[in-house]
């Protein structure tokens, strides 16, 4: 059980590294150092809490005359720190029990260091001269890819990472690790680690010295690192890292000074080119693509660089070298020239060695040995139909670690089974093994019998040679290649339903799929988990998931249409997965918007709003919902209609008219608005004359009847008249007087 002093010691060191990467990148913007901004770098007067690097396996011993450990198997009985800061570690090559000088690269076999030493240099991290107990850091180191390939952080038998000096008896695990990566690519290293319920350091009460006995001590080593030599030249070890961390806690912050280091191969080349004064050799190389890719093009590129060479340089290169002698044994030329590609596998390839030499009568030279990793690629038919042989599939692989007895192992899976087990194909594995003058990095296998259709998740795996100083498993990789086969009778079936077969547009549906094996189908081959893809069909983001022998999600559709909803399911925790689809076709319609879904959305106004007898009214219509385009009927209430968005009536008498609009859209939906209307009298004042008013009211037909007896009563007289005076003219009567 954790304590509560343990668990805020844990809260402590977790904040301080965790607000390290916000602060250094501040500092960055700001200018100032991350160490001014911890406190942590101290003027070079201090000379207490020194962090910095002790060369062990690998390097030169302290105090002899270089070479020492080529003719030895080590330099130290062990990798650990013999307290004793170094500012340059000396690259040796290194002896094994062949009796032999070997290239520091990973891979070299017969040494005598524990299991995963590996033959390469390592480099301790360690911290001198303590004053003060330490309980945590967050420390990143720097190097130069050219020269040097971080393999792995060790820190075995350490108190940091080991757990060897927590309390207690037996001790409980007490070490929270935060961080602990390696960037091949920017050459860059980063452990961060804190301790509960312990600290270590001078006169330390907290930790368990018999599990460690020197956690108590002035000099703590925190981890080490091991490096292949993969260049001629030198490196310079960096602490922090550029734009990285230098933190140890204590769980605050512990005022430390940095001792940088540096690995380099210059006394090895100056030993084998019979140079004492120095030859300045710097030669390395890199490939790309990087990772490789087995089938494909790869082109190396070397560099170099001389200060006491003679003439232009010549570029040899090595791509199948085992564990060599160099120089006793030189590697074999198979290509030269500075940049040379090269498509592999044939040749073969997996330790590259690169001889760079001058022009000199006896020439001067300098080697770049690299490990290339394990990569694995496979290919092959892609189709077959159930129950007929056929097919045929290729493994090509590159790199990894071999000897001169062992090489690779590899497995084909086609399909669920064994040797003794053939009911679902005819071969579900297919071995290989490969070493020596066999080894070719390529297989084939062909004509396999698929029993049931799938889409079967076949896989090609290879394992290269379990070297001790690596670790005692081989590296393992494998690459995938998919097998549909079609036929009648599938592994399983997957049903899709639909929660609505007729769905509508803008509601939300459940689609189920629901997954039956065939009933032949070996029960012990069955799984009850599965992985899912929903592909709605209608081009959204498909969903992933894992579900068992059923699934449901829900979807809903923003248009109309006919989408086709293809369910993917492969099985989980199978050896060799099989996958089936499921489809279910579905019409979507597009949604019915009711004709004047809301109150007012169908309406219209008069213009004007106050008008009198006689007096023209203009109707206007408006509408929405439906499917346009509308008509539009109007009946005016005084037995008269119109049609048109726009209608206009006169009204010939005044009142109250009720108005009906009836509005109709192109499918067949009606509605209908009444409004009432007044008319009003028209008075004759203000309004102007209104001649047909005027003529129809009581007063206007009286006036008429007058004005027609007057015009009669002068017709006559007038008449009456001009027949007298045609009598007088004619003598009939007397003249007037």
């Amino acid at each position: 059980m954790i304590s509560k002093q343990n668990v805020r010691t844990l809260l402590a060191v977790s904040i301080l590294l965790s607000s390290l990467p916000a602060a250094s990148f501040a500092g960055q913007l700001l200018g100032i150092s991350t160490h001014s901004l911890f406190g942590i770098r101290p003027v070079a007067a201090v000379s207490n809490n020194v962090l910095g690097f002790d060369c062990a396996y690998g390097a030169s011993a302290d105090g002899v005359p270089f070479p020492s450990s080529i003719i030895s198997t080590s330099p130290y009985t062990s990798q650990d720190t013999d307290g004793t800061l170094e500012t340059r570690c000396q690259a040796t090559e290194l002896a094994d029990v062949d009796g032999f000088a070997h290239p520091l690269v990973s891979d070299n076999p017969g040494g005598t260091q524990p299991p995963g030493s590996g033959g390469g240099i390592t480099v301790d991290v360690v911290i001198i001269n303590l004053n003060q107990l330490i309980n945590g850091f967050d420390i990143t180191v720097g190097y130069d890819t050219r020269v040097l390939n971080a393999v792995a952080v060790d820190q075995s038998g350490l108190p940091f990472g080991g757990n060897t000096a927590c309390p207690g008896s037996p001790p409980s695990p007490c070490t929270l690790q935060t961080a602990n990566s390696i960037d091949q690519i920017n050459g860059v290293v980063r452990v961060a680690q804190a301790l509960l319920g312990q600290k270590l350091g001078p006169g330390s009460a907290f930790c368990n010295t018999t599990g460690d006995p020197d956690c108590n001590g002035p000099t703590q080593e925190l981890f080490r690192i091991r490096f292949d030599i993969v260049g001629a030249g030198s490196s310079g070890l960096t602490i922090p890292a550029p734009g990285g961390t230098d933190i140890i806690t204590t769980p605050g912050s512990l005022a430390h000074t940095d001792l940088q280091g540096a690995i380099s191969t210059d006394a090895l080349f100056n030993l084998v080119d019979v140079k004492p004064m120095g030859i300045g050799f710097n030669a390395s190389f890199t490939f790309s693509p990087n990772p490789e890719v087995p089938g494909s093009p790869l082109t190396f590129t070397a560099t170099e660089s001389c200060a006491n060479c003679t003439g232009t340089f010549t570029f040899n290169w090595n791509f199948t070298s085992l564990d060599n002698a160099y120089p006793a044994i030189p590697y074999d030329v198979q290509m030269t020239g500075s940049t040379v590609t090269v498509t592999a596998p044939p040749p073969v390839i997996n330790r590259v060695a690169l001889t760079v030499s001058d022009s000199a009568t006896v020439p001067n030279t300098a080697l770049a040995v690299r490990r290339l990793p394990l990569a694995v690629i496979a290919s092959g038919t892609s189709s077959l139909t159930q129950g007929t042989a056929g097919g045929s599939w290729n493994g090509k692989w590159l790199g990894g670690v071999v000897t001169a007895t062992s090489g690779y192992s590899g497995l084909w899976r086609f399909c669920p089974g064994s040797f003794s087990n053939k009911v679902v194909c005819s071969s579900p594995t297919a071995t290989v093994s490969q070493a020596g003058s066999k080894i070719t990095q390529t297989n084939t296998t062909t004509g396999i019998t698929f029993n049931y259709a799938g889409l079967y998740n076949d896989s090609f795996q290879i394992s290269d040679t379990a070297e001790a100083q690596l670790g005692v498993l081989p590296g393992t990789v494998v690459s995938n290649v998919a097998v549909n086969v079609t036929g009648a009778i599938p592994a399983y079936t997957i049903t899709v339903t639909s929660s609505n077969t007729s769905p509508i547009a803008g509601t939300s549906i459940t689609l189920t799929a629901t997954i039956a094996y065939t009933s032949t189908y070996p029960s012990a081959f069955r799984t009850s988990f599965f992985n899912y893809v929903f592909d709605y069909g209608d081009g959204t983001p498909t969903l992933s998931g894992q579900g068992q022998s059923s699934a449901a999600v829900s979807h809903t559709y923003s248009g109309g249409g006919t989408f086709v909803v293809k369910v993917s399911a492969k099985e989980v925790g199978t050896v060799t997965k099989v996958g089936e689809n499921g489809y279910l076709t579905l019409t979507v319609t597009s949604p019915v918007t009711p004709l004047c879904p809301t109150s007012g959305s169908c309406s219209f106004s008069s213009t004007p709003s106050t008008a009198t007898s006689g007096q023209s009214v203009s109707f206007t219509a408006t509408a929405s919902g439906g499917t346009p385009p509308y008509s539009y009927g109007w009946d005016f209430g005084d037995t008269s209609t119109g049609t048109g968005v726009i209608a206009t009536h006169t009204y010939q008498s005044a009142g109250t008219y009720t108005v009906t609009l009836t509005v109709a859209d192109s499918k067949g939906l009606t509605q209908t608005v009444t409004k009432s209307v007044t008319i009003g009298p028209n008075t004759g004042g203000g309004g102007g004359f209104n001649f047909v008013s005027a003529l129809t009211s009581p007063l206007g037909l009286a006036g008429i009847a007058v004005a027609v007896i007057l015009i009669l009563a002068a017709v006559m007289l007038y008449s009456r008249a001009r027949r007298r005076k045609q009598a007088q003219e004619a003598g009939l009567l007397p003249s007037p007087v």
